[in-house]
């Protein structure tokens, strides 16, 4: 009886705590779906217009702005707070402009994050608003439940149409080319600028490049206003032309006075400036060469520098986001610090934005003063960058902060708040009914009719372990020994098909010969299929596979030609399919003949794929100096030397009998010239060594020997080895011509007589993208870690150096893009790999630079996609490269 009495007392507790479980899961229910109504009220106007947040927050909301970060930081974790402080306090000696406000962004966590993952994100979303009204804001990282933070972030908040007026009054000229595109941008115009000594020239273009020069009454006093507004530092005046795509000379020139000419502090350039010890000439200096890369600074605020004198040591403070590495900064500082004077060393800090202390150190004394070890130098008389105001504020409003209770976290765009309380709810839900899971539980066990489950750990786990591993070890040996028998199998039954392939009578037939005079005539007489052009009978063009076989075919057809002619064309062109399709060598050749050079012999050796390694494997290794001209154009763009990229057309060719055969030849020819100039002791020690070699390898052919009798499929692993290769390129070979057959245009109707591959498709983006995806720069696998330093780098190093050596002339030619592949993203990349080539070109007299790019981006009927011409394109580019001349030609 008493058991039945305290049976019954418990279900009535459970009943009890069961009713005001519902009864407080529908409060918190209600209290939730108010409290997401009240935070994301900033949302909802006018009862169905949607505001977003972003439009909110460029306004200066602070919640607004807290919901902006929570869209990228509430996947990681961090809750946001945003307050807003007035801006009090001095840095170093000089008191800040006081006019704008502080936003402390307070982001917690259950644990902590690397602030190099989230520093960089949060201050580019924070300066993609353009908060006019605050000048810097300050991030806090706090780890939930700990009265410390994790660390500290200081974001500079300067409008980035500020910074670049900054930089063009001191005479920057990218910041100067922007400013004055923005200002002429809506009349259709657009310029690019260069700088002569003390004048700035000035070129105006339209930008419709098919529409005549701009108005010089339009554009003339716009350009004057703006460059009065700049006062370049260190320009006197200015030389504007008025002048249009299609002809050479201006339409008109005039001349602009600016402010430097009369006022004497403006005439002195920069850089003078920086050398006679100007503070403010030495940080824009400082900064621009940190900061080389003009469009990251105004996404994130870049490095930013702080100079103390102190006697005549210049400290330098660099701090950004992320802390900037000693490698890339201390040497470009301490080179530029060499040239200010007064001063007899330096001492180069760098930290990230918002610490107090330096993360490293480096000083340099000049001048012959005591050279001391560097680490010494600095430790000694480190200042204080960061003044103690600052960090009392920052100590200040930690006391101060509280986390908000009523923080609401974020919801995704486009979920109903109803359908997200939901949810949340039944989480919350499942948390709430684990007790009364167990409740249930005790009392089935109550009851004696259920038991509870045996403890797993009753069993040893050691033994269970031993036991599974060696049914393990039988289960791995069984399939080894099938997987030997299969194989070995396997290569048995392909040698007997082979054999009875080879067996089989070959059927012929009568090739037509080559019609001369049709070759440029797209008949098909004269291009054919370009894997069914070369007999693989004749035995000079029967080359070992590079397991590429547009490039079997290429270099096939290129020594064929090489017999016809008994030698070398006058020009060679290579690169990859951009140069296979763009560069026309006809043309070219008619062109040349126009202008006074007549029967220039052309050859167009483009490869697809092909990348900077590529063009060297092929030109300093698989083609002699007897085989190669005395000049070579080289069409391609930026992608083709982006070491971050991975390069699957050389790492085919790498892995190719070819390859392999091609480096055995190179060990032969550099064996020969050892071996020309050894003495007797070292071929005694070639003797000895060749004697080890010797032992390792009978060692070796022993236990090869005695697995081969254990095994089926040893003794035939070169032969599986081949068989699976074989399958594999197989694979890769139908993935490719899908590929091409995908890709608009693709004809492989390559020429006979010079390479060259004519596509006929216009490109027309509204029909396009329905057939083909839009792939933006971000996106792209070729713009992928973009980086010019590399193996990249190094093989074009190699070209140069051979081309130099064979008194080769190599013209590079950066091929023309469309409007719609030069986004930002790619045109960022462009203008790096521009200034790469330029540089190149300054440093090595047998290379001239080209550049193309932007030749028709708004001329879509010239190409076959984004980035390829057609047959058509091909023709004006290979004009306009005749006509070219920049470009050493053959003397007449």
């Amino acid at each position: 009886m008493l058991k039945k009495t305290a049976k019954c007392d418990e279900f009535m507790i459970f009943s009890e705590q069961l009713q005001s479980r519902n009864q407080l899961d529908k409060h918190l229910h209600s209290s939730r779906a108010s409290l997401l109504l009240q935070a994301n009220g900033s949302q909802f106007y006018d009862g169905n217009l949607r505001v977003s947040n972003e439009s909110l927050a460029r306004q200066g909301d602070t919640q607004a702005i807290s919901q902006y970060l929570s869209e990228s930081l509430s996947p990681l974790g961090v809750s946001v707070e945003v307050k807003s402080k007035p801006l009090k306090f001095n840095v170093g000696s000089e008191k800040m402009n006081q006019e704008g406000d502080r936003l402390w962004v307070f982001c917690q966590s259950t644990y902590s994050h690397d602030p190099e993952l989230l520093a960089e994100p949060i201050a580019q979303k924070l300066r993609h608003l353009n908060l006019e009204d605050y000048r810097d804001a300050l991030i806090v990282s706090q780890v939930l439940g700990e009265t410390n933070p994790d660390w500290l972030l200081r974001v500079d908040l300067t409008l980035a149409e500020t910074m670049v007026q900054e930089w063009a009054r001191w005479g920057d000229l990218e910041a100067i080319d922007r400013l004055l595109n923005q200002c002429l941008s809506n009349l259709g115009v657009s310029v690019t600028i260069s700088l002569q000594k003390f004048t700035l020239h000035i070129f105006c273009y339209p930008t419709d490049l098919l529409k005549n020069p701009p108005e010089k009454g339009e554009c003339l006093p716009i350009i004057a206003n703006q460059l009065r507004k700049i006062s370049p530092q260190g320009v006197l005046s200015a030389t504007v032309y008025g002048q249009s795509a299609k002809e050479a000379q201006p339409e008109w020139i005039d001349w602009l006075s600016l402010p430097a000419a009369e006022d004497t502090k403006l005439s002195t350039p920069t850089k003078e400036l920086a050398a006679s010890g100007d503070k403010g000439a030495i940080i824009f200096v400082l900064e621009r060469l940190l900061n080389h890369d003009i469009d990251w600074r105004l996404r994130t605020g870049g490095i930013r520098i702080i100079t103390l004198q102190k006697g005549n040591i210049l400290h330098i403070m660099c701090d950004g986001t992320t802390c900037p590495l000693q490698e890339q900064v201390a040497d470009k500082v301490t080179e530029f610090a060499q040239q200010i004077r007064a001063i007899a060393g330096v001492r180069v800090y760098g930290r990230r934005a918002g610490d107090r202390e330096p993360l490293w150190r480096h000083g340099v004394n000049f001048h012959g003063t005591n050279q001391a070890s560097a680490e010494g130098l600095v430790l000694v008389d480190t200042p204080k960058f960061a003044p103690i105001v600052e960090y009392r504020e920052y100590n200040n409003s930690l006391v101060n902060y509280r986390s908000s209770s009523n923080l609401a976290p974020y919801i995704p765009s486009g979920t109903q708040v109803e359908t997200w309380v939901e949810e949340e709810s039944q989480d919350q839900s499942t948390s709430y009914y684990q007790p009364v899971k167990e409740l249930i539980k005790k009392l089935l066990l109550a009851t004696q009719l259920c038991i509870p489950i045996q403890n797993q750990r009753d069993t040893d786990p050691k033994a269970k372990g031993i036991s599974a591993g060696f049914l393990w070890l039988v289960l791995g040996i069984i399939l080894i020994i099938q997987s030997d028998w299969l194989l070995g199998n396997l290569t048995m039954v392909r040698q007997q098909s082979q054999g009875t392939k080879h067996n089989q009578p070959r059927e012929t037939k009568d090739l037509e010969p080559f019609n001369n005079s049709n070759f440029s005539s797209g008949s098909s007489t004269s291009e054919l299929s370009q894997y069914d052009q070369v007999s693989p009978e004749d035995p000079f063009v029967n080359l070992p596979s590079f397991n590429a076989k547009q490039l079997d075919a290429q270099l096939a057809l290129y020594r064929k030609r090489l017999k016809t002619d008994g030698k070398p064309p006058d020009i060679l062109i290579v690169g990859s399919s951009r140069a296979l399709r763009g560069i026309d060598p006809s043309a070219i050749a008619q062109t040349l003949a126009s202008r006074g050079y007549p029967e220039v012999s052309i050859f167009n050796l483009g490869i697809n794929g092909s990348t900077s390694q590529v063009v060297e494997f092929v030109i300093c290794q698989v083609l002699t100096p007897a085989e190669l001209p005395k000049m070579i154009i080289w069409g391609d763009g930026s992608r083709a030397f982006n070491n971050g990229r991975l390069d699957i057309t050389f790492n085919a060719v790498a892995a190719s009998q070819g390859y392999k055969q091609v480096l055995k030849k190179a060990n032969e020819r550099n064996m020969n010239e050892i071996s020309s100039g050894v003495n007797k002791s070292s071929t005694e020690n070639n003797i000895t060594n060749i004697t080890d070699i010797n032992s390792q390898q009978v060692a070796n052919e022993m236990l090869n020997e005695y697995l081969a009798n254990l095994s089926l499929g040893y003794k035939k692993r070169e032969e599986i080895k081949k068989l699976f290769l074989d399958n594999l390129n197989n694979l890769n070979l139908i993935h490719n011509s899908q590929k091409n057959n995908n890709s608009p245009g693709a004809e492989n109707n390559i020429n006979q007589f010079n390479g060259f591959l004519p596509i006929s498709m216009k490109f027309d983006a509204k029909t396009y993208y329905q057939k083909y995806p839009k792939v933006f720069g971000a996106y792209d696998s070729d713009y992928k870690d973009f980086e010019l330093d590399g193996i990249q780098h190094n093989a074009l190093k190699s070209i140069l150096q051979f081309t130099q050596k064979q008194q080769i002339h190599l013209i590079f030619i950066n091929m023309p893009l469309t409007t719609d592949y030069l986004d930002s993203f790619r045109s960022k990349y462009e203008r790096k790999f521009k200034r790469y080539m330029l540089r190149n070109a300054r440093q090595n007299p047998n290379f001239t630079y080209r550049d193309f790019s932007r030749s028709w981006t708004e001329i879509d009927q010239y190409f076959s996609d984004p980035s390829h011409l057609n047959r058509y394109g091909a023709r004006e580019l290979s004009q306009k490269l005749a006509t070219d001349m920049i470009i050493p030609w053959l003397k007449k």
